[in-house]
């Protein structure tokens, strides 16, 4: 009896003499595992390269093919440098200094000339709104204790103030008082300021004359927000731009004039041009309507023909 190697199987198997004996199958559990070449052996303690530094292993992908005149590594032919790839981590590093870096409001563009080349509008509105944030603070504070340093009504002296116009007119006034003197604390809009007081778009908006409380349009939230001013503002204003409120009257009146001068210049226009439009003399004349006057036709029997513009009709003649 011998035994031999069976290559199905990868192990011995016996064979005898008796004939027509077969030998029975193994299943071949490892068919399906690729073999992979060993690691290479870690390097030793006491081995050093000759510049007296320990020699780098270059890493070596073990699952690329192998062969003659191919590199260990798989990565080019035999004896060419390694190419390791660039790690994902690392990337670009970008250093900013914040001390340099000016406040671009959600992405505008910054000036480069700084605060000496900003506009005296721009900085006149964020001083305005620095005054309003402090007059919140100064709102929100609790009231001293003591009564000779809590702020008080400028009318009457009394500490029941409408913070309100505190903060968006900084004016102390109270409740009482407010109703009482309309002619110097009423809230007027911009329209009423533009048409009892004479007073234009620009003198109403540019940023110093008058302080103004910016509230929602009460009629549709789209339309514009709606600007209420105090009616001693305004009316001070008109008195130093007309000289009086009387000299003021008579400019409105003046206007008023002149705008029911300008509808009735426009009215006699339009009259004027329906008059040349409608008149008579200059309409086409027309001819008067055409009567037919028949008579027998000479060439045709059973026709009448008129004698203005030739027109036959046929005659049926009817025998009694």
């Amino acid at each position: 009896m011998s035994s031999t190697p069976n290559a199905n199987t990868g192990g011995p198997s016996a064979t005898s003499g008796a004939a027509g004996a077969a030998p029975r199958r193994q299943p071949n559990l490892l068919a399906s595992v690729r073999s992979y070449p060993a690691p290479p052996p870690p390097p030793e303690a006491g081995a050093s390269s000759s510049s007296g530094t320990r020699a780098a292993r270059p890493q070596q992908n073990t699952n690329a093919p192998s062969g003659p005149g191919i590199a260990p590594g798989g990565n080019g032919p035999a004896g060419a440098a390694p190419n390791p790839k660039k790690r994902s981590w690392v990337s670009n590093y970008y250093e900013y200094n914040f001390t340099e870096m000016q406040d671009s409001r959600a992405g505008f563009l910054v000036n480069e000339g700084g605060d000496d080349d900003a506009s005296a509008a721009r900085l006149a509105a964020e001083a305005e709104r620095a005054a309003k944030r402090q007059r919140r603070v100064y709102n929100d504070a609790p009231v001293p204790l003591d009564p000779d340093f809590a702020p008080k009504c400028v009318e009457c002296s009394s500490l029941d103030l409408d913070k309100r116009y505190v903060e968006h007119f900084d004016v102390n006034v109270c409740w009482a008082c407010k109703e009482k003197l309309p002619e110097k604390y009423a809230l007027l809009t911009k329209t009423e300021a533009r048409q009892d007081y004479l007073l234009t778009e620009e003198e109403l908006t540019v940023v110093g004359n008058f302080k103004a409380w910016r509230k929602p349009n009460p009629r549709k939230n789209t339309y514009h927000d709606m600007y209420l001013y105090l009616r001693g503002e305004i009316e001070k204003y008109a008195i130093e731009k007309w000289g009086s409120l009387d000299a003021m009257d008579a400019e409105y009146a003046r206007r008023e004039d002149d705008k029911v001068k300008r509808k009735e210049a426009k009215f006699k226009k339009k009259l004027a041009q329906l008059r040349n439009a409608t008149r008579t003399s200059l309409w086409a004349e027309q001819e008067e309507a055409h009567v037919h006057v028949f008579k027998p036709a000479e060439d045709k029997e059973g026709f009448d023909v008129c004698e203005g513009c030739g027109m036959q009709v046929e005659v049926n003649i009817i025998e009694l």
